[in-house]
């Protein structure tokens, strides 16, 4: 069987999630995700009893805001994506983090005795556009954050991370490579 619909509003897809059995996908669907749109195309397998045997969703998300935590909130996120049984596989993926563009994500998630989550994102930083003390205080505790900073860079960052079942943190690894092209501080 084969559905497919036409770009669908976030707002409708959360009234159409009030029928869902509780889950974690539900609670985060209507908690963690507001504006934009999302289109998708499901494939269904069944067996001869009509069990559900596999299945396979493509779709695209555009221009929708992800509150992951209190701390990381993105916005204007758009990707495409693939899921199936065992794996959901998100490609050309933009956002922005803090008003950080993020560009060329690739995130693919293995889901069969946990989630196993890798990726990499490309992100421009120019602080002449964005306060580093607003972008960073949440995560770093410096008093150099009260001088004058100025810093124009840009950065792959690789990420791997290892969640249970309940979503809980179990192992992570992040690399961070790029060039600084420009960076100024003035000491007060």
């Amino acid at each position: 069987s084969i559905i497919k619909t036409n770009y669908i509003k976030i707002d409708d897809l959360k009234k159409l999630t009030l029928t869902m059995k509780p889950s974690n996908l539900k609670r985060f669907i209507l908690n963690n995700i507001s504006k934009g749109n999302i289109q998708v195309k499901i494939d269904i397998f069944f067996d001869d009893s009509f069990n559900l045997e596999n299945y396979k969703i493509n779709g695209d998300l555009n221009k929708v805001n992800i509150l992951v935590t209190d701390k990381l909130n993105f916005e204007e996120t758009s990707f495409d994506f693939i899921v199936d049984n065992d794996l959901v596989t998100i490609n050309s993926l933009n956002s922005n983090f803090k008003k950080i563009p993020i560009s060329n994500g690739n995130i693919k998630i293995n889901k069969k005795d946990q989630f196993d989550i890798t990726g990499s994102v490309n992100t421009n930083l120019d602080s002449s556009k964005n306060n580093l003390k607003d972008i960073f205080s949440d995560f770093i505790n410096s008093k150099v954050f009260d001088n004058e900073l100025k810093v124009s860079s840009n950065f792959t960052n690789k990420f791997d991370i290892s969640l249970s079942k309940s979503l809980e943190i179990k192992d992570y690894n992040i690399n961070i490579s790029g060039n600084i092209d420009n960076s100024n501080i003035k000491f007060s």
